[in-house]
C-alpha cells in the first residue's frame, strides 16, 4: 500500500487488477488531480 505522502506527479496509477488506469496530472494538498480535470482525495489510494 502507497502512502498519500509518496504520490508524486506523473506516477503511473494501477488499478486493484494491476490494469493501466492512468497518471497523476498533479497533486495539490491532499488531493490527487487526474487527466481531465477529475479530483480523488489521496486518502482513497491503496
Amino acid at each position: 500500500m502507497i502512502q498519500a505522502s509518496q504520490i508524486r506527479e506523473h506516477m503511473e496509477v494501477v488499478g486493484s487488477d494491476g490494469g493501466h488506469v492512468g497518471r497523476v496530472d498533479h497533486v495539490t494538498g491532499d488531493e490527487i488531480e487526474w487527466p481531465r480535470w477529475t479530483w480523488a482525495p489521496a486518502s482513497s489510494t491503496t
